[in-house]
């Protein structure tokens, strides 16, 4: 997507515009048992706290000395529109799981497996910004910018929303377990091994699994998990004339302390402005 010079003491570091990607997973398994059927088949059980956060945008460029809004527009004019999204999902999961052999014979063996996972949600939060772009213009003598469009999305898990800062530690666990919402995942895999020639002797035991070449193949995380979306979540579209950064900035920093404060902010410079309501699925990335 693009190539970033090196920076060196004293110089200013400049960037060609990029895209950027943050993708982050954690797996942190609580408990696992596992449980050999027969000499083909294994079954197992397990209980992981899950998390992943996923952050994309288009490209932008952004330099070491950028320190403020203006600068940021005036060194992006190229970039619009500008989109970016991100989420995070949090979630505890159980998990059944079976692995079995279909194939064993002297030149390779071929294993599969399978993960079944039911996952109860315990945060999750998505925002999005879409066709973000702005014009320049000469006011009195002074470049100005005015922003002309941008879609914003934000939303976050009811659960987060239930935590009580007043309540003991047990009732508020109660009232998050009362806002959970129950998602589904799948992981499959298969694995072929390519034996030893020495492998053909199956009067020593053990022999036949050791293997010269180890290919496989899996698709994991392929499922979701599902949240209810917290009453001040929203969406807007649009943005009114004549909405500048300053303007922004006034209407945003220091006066904002919490969503409900966002949310009434917004609602003044954009064009369409809506609560979310319902259900939301944080489908979870596949991985090859």
């Amino acid at each position: 997507d693009g190539i970033r010079d090196i920076g060196v003491t004293g110089v200013q570091t400049c960037a060609l515009p990029i895209s950027r990607e943050l993708i982050t997973n954690l797996n942190l398994n609580i408990i696992s048992f596992k449980h050999k059927l027969n000499e083909k088949t294994a079954i197992g059980f397990g209980i992981n706290l899950r998390s992943l956060i996923n952050v994309n945008t288009s490209h932008y460029n952004l330099e070491d000395s950028t320190n403020d809004i203006i600068y940021f527009i005036e060194q992006n004019s190229k970039s619009l529109p500008f989109k970016g999204s991100g989420a995070t999902s949090n979630w505890l999961e159980y998990v059944a799981n079976i692995s079995h052999n279909i194939i064993d014979n002297r030149k390779y063996l071929i294993n599969l497996g399978a993960n079944i996972r039911m996952n109860r949600g315990l945060a999750g939060v998505v925002g999005s910004l879409g066709n973000f772009q702005y014009k320049k213009y000469n006011f009195r003598g002074v470049d100005a910018y005015e922003i002309t469009n941008a879609d914003f999305m934000y939303g976050i898990s009811s659960t987060i929303a239930s935590w009580d800062n007043a309540l003991t530690f047990k009732d508020n666990f109660k009232n998050l377990r009362g806002q959970m919402k129950t998602g589904a995942s799948l992981d499959i895999g298969t694995e072929i091994l390519i034996k030893e020639d020495k492998a053909a002797d199956w009067f020593y035991e053990g022999l036949d699994y050791d293997y010269k070449w180890k290919l496989g193949l899996s698709l994991v995380d392929l499922g979701f998990a599902k949240y209810e979306y917290f009453s001040e979540s929203a969406r807007s579209s649009g943005m009114k004339e004549n909405i500048t950064p300053d303007i922004l900035i006034d209407k945003f920093f220091g006066v904002v302390k919490n969503l409900a404060d966002f949310n009434d902010s917004i609602a003044t410079v954009v064009e369409k402005f809506e609560h979310l309501k319902g259900n939301f699925n944080k489908i979870g990335r596949a991985h090859v």
